[in-house]
């Protein structure tokens, strides 16, 4: 009985805390009802593999150091569109190890708007070094395999 009282309190907190913005980076702590942020540069945060068969678009996850280290991202974007990073970008010449989307190909290219030399990736790559592909990336073009 006491873990029924339990289980309908926590609901009825879970129910009663404000919603945030919508935004997916949003949350409440569920004890003092404030609003967390779940939003982080965290390289913890990483998608697992398993995780992406996604239905939607590619997803690409890229850090700035090899083994997924230091400052990383997770980016989604329409198959085939070309992602230049602008000048003065953090990104751009900066990015040490990739993992793309089960079932996706992403082609890294040393030159902005997809041009260049290419390097297609089509699996977990942990340090680009060992392609000699370090901090060489301006752009890149995600698609389904």
């Amino acid at each position: 009985m006491k873990l029924l009282a339990f289980v309908l309190s926590a609901i009825t907190i879970v129910a009663s805390a404000p919603m945030g913005s919508g935004d997916p980076t949003d949350a409440v702590d569920i004890a003092s009802r404030a609003p967390v942020s779940l939003a982080s540069e965290s390289s913890s945060l990483y998608p697992p593999p398993h995780v992406v068969q996604n239905a939607g678009n590619p997803g690409f996850y890229y850090c700035k150091d090899a083994n997924f280290e230091n400052t990383c991202t997770y980016s989604t974007t329409a198959g085939g569109v070309c992602i230049t990073f602008a000048p003065g970008d953090a990104w751009i010449d900066n990015i040490s190890s990739v993992r793309p989307d089960v079932g996706m190909t992403c082609t890294l290219y040393s030159a902005v708007k997809c041009k260049g030399n290419s390097l297609p990736v089509t699996e977990e790559m942990p340090s680009l070094t060992s392609v000699g592909w370090n901090d060489l990336t301006r752009s890149y073009v995600c698609s389904r395999k």
